[in-house]
């Protein structure tokens, strides 16, 4: 700023430079002051997205992670989705951390937008606004966070399902019996039974997502993420945009679900709010051209399952993720041919059967599964030989890991 004039004295020099100095404080308090009531509109803009968004992200993921688990129950093991699914806690305290975030916005976001002269009226006023948006913001993080860390409690029960694969001409191709134990923490583990080995899927919130399995005695982390499955009822199911009807099944009340992936798709899910809302009590997929896949409930036993049907035996913990490799058919030292089953024989099947394996820093095979699109006696078949196969050494970056890859057994008729 510059100022001409004329100046009688030094003292009124002194006076005007005394001014100017303390109208630039002002001006200087003035900014800071809209600098943070900006800032503090942003910060609260970004905190109701936090608290709103993630309830159509959880509930999107959570049928994401759903419609591929058709693929997975195929396979000999039990695989239950673990794919991106947000904590349960959004059911409970969104409604009332979105009217406390959005009425500190309403409040926060005006104040910053006025004028530096309307601020000014009132040292105490806006004192006093000050303060009620801070409390706001502070009572709306805190509330979050208590309610994120008090825990949920899940319907705890045991869930015996028959897995059922059937053709284009309507015949059996695979049948499997599979037991689930859900707890009340959120955990769960489900088992089926292969020949003479015990495979499951063993989910600890909080910690990840392992696969056992009795023969190697093993338990293999799949995935870090577990936060807690998603928990809906019977209005929320009600509500969703795929709901088609309600069905009794068992005496529980399930609401159907129903999707189409593809044209050549249809998928429907049956969700029982009882026990969650979350995890399909039944689904039935079923292929324009024929063939059948249905996972249906036979027995419910409501009720905490015992610590040990939870937890599994005590096996060995592999905590790395197994490295997926490509080319793991490359790496193999060994790979005996199996044996053709007497049943495949005598029904003339042959075909290509194609096991995913998983093998330890070492090379050996520490879990093998059948994919789908073979008969169920020639992928027991693979899968025994592939247990046999040995490997090189899986290297990334310097370091021998757990990898898995896929690799596959060709059956021949004879002539």
């Amino acid at each position: 700023m510059i100022v001409k004039g004329n100046f009688t004295s030094l003292q009124e020099l002194h006076c005007l430079r005394v001014f100017f100095v303390e109208e630039s404080s002002s001006m200087n308090k003035q900014s800071i002051l809209k600098l943070l009531l900006r800032l503090g509109g942003a910060f609260e803009m970004l905190a109701f997205i936090a608290v709103v968004m993630p309830r159509s992200w959880m509930e999107v993921s959570h049928n994401l992670a759903w419609s591929g688990r058709d693929a997975a129950w195929s396979n000999h093991y039990v695989h239950d989705p673990t794919g991106v699914v947000y904590l349960r806690t959004f059911n409970t305290y969104t409604s009332t951390s979105v009217r406390t975030t959005f009425t500190s916005c309403l409040i926060c976001i005006p104040l910053h937008m006025l004028p530096h002269r309307q601020l000014n009226k009132s040292v105490h006023m806006r004192r006093r606004v000050q303060t009620l948006v801070a409390s706001l913001f502070v009572a709306n993080l805190l509330y979050v966070d208590a309610m994120a860390q008090q825990p949920r409690t899940y319907p705890p029960f045991t869930l015996v399902s028959r897995y059922t694969e059937y053709d284009s001409k309507g015949e059996t191709v695979r049948v499997s019996i599979y037991t689930r134990y859900e707890s009340s923490n959120g955990d769960w583990r489900v088992v089926s039974k292969v020949g003479a080995d015990e495979l499951a899927t063993v989910y600890r919130r909080g910690k990840g997502v392992y696969q056992s399995n009795s023969r190697t005695t093993h338990l293999i982390k799949e995935s870090d993420h577990a936060p807690g499955c998603l928990l809906r009822t019977g209005e929320e199911l009600r509500r969703d945009p795929k709901f088609t009807r309600t069905e009794e099944i068992l005496g529980f009340t399930a609401y159907v679900l129903t999707e189409r992936p593809s044209a050549d798709l249809l998928r429907e899910h049956y969700f029982v709010p009882k026990l969650g809302g979350g995890t399909p009590f039944k689904q039935v997929t079923t292929y324009t051209n024929g063939p059948k896949v249905v996972n249906e409930p036979i027995s419910v036993t409501l009720g905490e399952p015992a610590a040990s049907e939870i937890t599994g035996p005590d096996y060995l913990v592999i905590e790395q993720v197994p490295t997926f490799f490509r080319n793991i058919a490359e790496q193999l030292l060994t790979k005996p041919d199996p044996d053709y089953p007497t049943e495949a024989l005598a029904r003339g099947l042959s075909g290509v059967v194609n096991v995913t394996v998983t093998v330890d820093e070492n090379g050996r095979v520490i879990i093998a599964s059948g994919m789908s699109g073979a008969p169920q006696s020639l992928r027991e078949a693979a899968v025994e030989a592939a247990y046999k196969a040995s490997f090189k050494p899986i290297v990334v970056e310097g370091r021998a890991v757990v990898a898995t890859g896929i690799i596959n057994y060709q059956f021949v008729l004879p002539e």
